[in-house]
């Protein structure tokens, strides 16, 4: 990859049962300039051999650190050391994002020329149901 618009930073510690859907959205990006940078903070589980998994499907893309145990803030950090991309996203690796999320965000952060850009998100319940968060606007936002 000649150029990386997008480094993608997820810290992983225990979450193996939800580490593939987080993986599958991020891989899937419609926004192809992207790396993904996940650092395995000392995870005791499987969650090491599903990112080296990913690794080996798309080594051009994924990017798997091994760290000792220190916590989500020094597993960003070290990500944060590591990335290429001209902006940065962090992701949970409970969480995951829709196909098209990095082209929509760096389209919108190259248009309006940010330096940040925030977004809301949807909480998923047990049950099923669906929650909409929306962040609050803000004056001088060229948010929405």
């Amino acid at each position: 990859m000649d150029t990386c618009k997008v480094s993608i930073i997820v810290p992983v510690y225990k979450v193996e049962q939800y580490l593939g859907q987080c993986m599958d959205s991020l891989v899937g990006q419609t926004l192809e300039e992207i790396e993904i940078i996940a650092v395995n903070d000392g995870s005791p589980d499987n969650s090491l051999a599903i990112l080296q998994e990913y690794r080996d499907r798309d080594p051009e893309k994924v990017n798997v650190f091994s760290i000792e145990n220190q916590g989500v803030s020094h597993a960003r950090n070290y990500g944060v050391s590591k990335a290429k991309g001209e902006y940065l996203l962090f992701v949970d690796s409970d969480d995951y994002l829709e196909k098209n999320a990095c082209q929509k965000l760096y389209e919108h952060a190259k248009l309006h020329d940010n330096d940040l850009v925030l977004f809301g998100r949807y909480n998923l319940r047990e049950g099923g149901e669906t929650e909409k968060l929306y962040l609050p606007r803000r004056k001088n936002c060229t948010c929405r």
